[in-house]
Order: structure tokens, then sequence, then C-alpha cells
């Protein structure tokens, strides 16, 4: 849940803003068995604490990264095709206007690749640059760049285990809101902030 985490945007790290989750999912694959080269995936995913104009800078962002990959994914195919005619080029003339056209298309979208990868790198909204989900054998990792939100996240964790101590030696039962995230009161019947009806869910 998002009340894990500071009250602070991941990126502009501004708390005084309305925070909202962004989700973040990584796959990676890995061989089970080299003699039969089987292999599997893994999928982790993790919701992170941002404020909504800095969203919207990360998903224009994840639309960036699709163009980049769709141009290498076109240099790296056209690439293969120009290879391909490159050695049966010599048996026709149409062949060889068609080696020469499929030349200058793997230029063009190696150029542009690399425009746009040199982009990405330098891209200010890299959502790595600020935050990495690692897949490994003991299980999923959420890695902090910023030392400072790392430190508030311990902090965090360490003030809220201490209330949730002191809500078992008082007796106090909490809940959360649905919609906008906040502690509540079990016996309350309307979130305190929000106004949203917390009957229903009183009693799961």
């Amino acid at each position: 849940m998002i009340e894990q985490f500071p009250k602070r945007c991941i990126k502009c790290k501004r708390s005084d803003v309305e925070l909202v989750a962004f989700s973040i999912t990584k796959t990676k694959s890995s061989r089970l068995d080299y003699i039969t080269s089987s292999w599997s995936s893994r999928t982790a995913q993790a919701r992170i604490p941002v404020c909504k104009s800095c969203k919207i800078q990360f998903i224009n962002y994840r639309r960036f990264k699709k163009v980049v990959n769709l141009f290498k994914n076109l240099f790296i195919g056209f690439l293969i095709l120009t290879i391909i005619f490159f050695f049966i080029q010599g048996w026709d003339e149409i062949l060889n206007s068609i080696f020469t056209i499929f030349i200058f298309l793997s230029v063009g979208f190696f150029v542009i690749f690399v425009f746009l990868y040199v982009n990405d790198l330098n891209h200010p909204n890299r959502i790595s640059n600020y935050v990495n989900l690692e897949i490994g054998r003991s299980g999923t990792k959420l890695i902090f760049k910023d030392p400072e939100y790392l430190q508030n996240m311990v902090d965090h964790a360490a003030s809220t285990f201490i209330e949730e101590e002191v809500r078992k030696e008082l007796g106090i039962d909490i809940i959360y809101c649905p919609k906008c995230g906040s502690k509540q009161m079990r016996d309350v019947d309307f979130c305190l902030q929000c106004g949203k009806e917390l009957r229903r869910i009183k009693n799961c």
C-alpha cells in the first residue's frame, strides 16, 4: 500500500501535493534448463507515490521509451534484411536496387535510434533515475536512488511500526479509506478526510 511510503513524491520530493499511485512493472527471463534451453519469466510490480504532475511526466516518458524501442527494432530488422540482400544482390538488378534502399533505411533508422537513445539516457523523467525494481532469487527488491528518500523510508517504517504497537496496546482498530488511503477509526461510518462511506468495509 502507498501508506507504507512517506507522504512525499518520489520525483519532485514535494509533500504539499496530492499523491497518487504509479505502477512500475518489470519482467525477468531466466533459463531453467541449459540442456533443453527452456526459459521462464517472472513479473514483479510495485506502486510508488507520486504527485499527479509527475505521474503525467512518467507516463509521457513511457511513451517516449516505446518510440525508442520501435526504432531500435526497425534498425535491427532492416540490418538483418540488408545482410541477407548483401549475399544475394548479384543475382538481379532489382535486388541490387532493393539492397541499396535497405542500406539507406538501415543507416537512417540507426541514426534516429542513436539520437533517441542518447536523449533517453539524459531524460529528466527517466523512471530508473529515481527508483528501480529488481527481481532476484530471494524475491523482489525496490531500490531508491535518492538516499534522502531512502532515509525517510526507514524513519517512516520505524514510526509506523511504533504506531502499530501503540494501537495494539490501546486496542485501537484502524482501517484505510479505499478512496483517499487515509487512516480512519473502524467505528466511523464516513471518512473524515474525503467523506467516503466506510460502512461496507468495516466488517471486512
